[in-house]
């Protein structure tokens, strides 16, 4: 776990300058709504599609450009009174990147997995040497190994 970690670590430092830029702002992005299935149902569903997936049930995968990775597409990292928050450029952006979590299927892609709770990002951070770097949290906890 540890050299895996450190691994994904140094690929983030090694491709910290690949990904988009952050910025500092005291806007707050924070959001205390109650969401459900169906507000993202509804609000997603011309942007991607939804489907049934093992272990997960409902889940959606956006149609986006070749190359779309979580939290690296169309987007930058804001500071806000929450800390680091995704503030993406896609429409659709408000849902996939703050409330569930993502996880990486080879033959689907990227699949979002909803959830409920509202976070500035679902994302694990890291740093080596100077660079900073995230990963998307897979669902449950685990970690989407990607390096930014």
């Amino acid at each position: 776990m540890k050299t895996m970690t450190l691994a994904m670590i140094f690929g983030m430092a090694a491709l910290s300058s690949c990904g988009p830029s952050i910025q500092s702002t005291d806007v707050d992005y924070h959001v205390s709504a109650s969401v459900g299935y169906g507000t993202f149902y509804d609000a997603l569903s011309p942007y991607g599609r939804w489907f049934d997936y093992p272990g997960y049930g409902r889940v959606w995968t956006p149609s986006v450009e070749i190359g779309f990775s979580p939290y690296a597409t169309n987007g930058r990292w804001v500071y806000s009174a929450d800390g680091w928050v995704w503030a993406s450029g896609y429409s659709w952006g408000w849902a996939p990147f703050h409330y569930g979590r993502w996880l990486y299927d080879g033959p689907y892609g990227w699949i979002w997995v909803p959830g409920s709770e509202w976070a500035p990002a679902w994302v694990t951070w890291g740093s080596c040497n100077g660079y900073y770097g995230w990963s998307p949290m897979m669902p449950h906890g685990g970690v989407s190994v990607s390096a930014y």
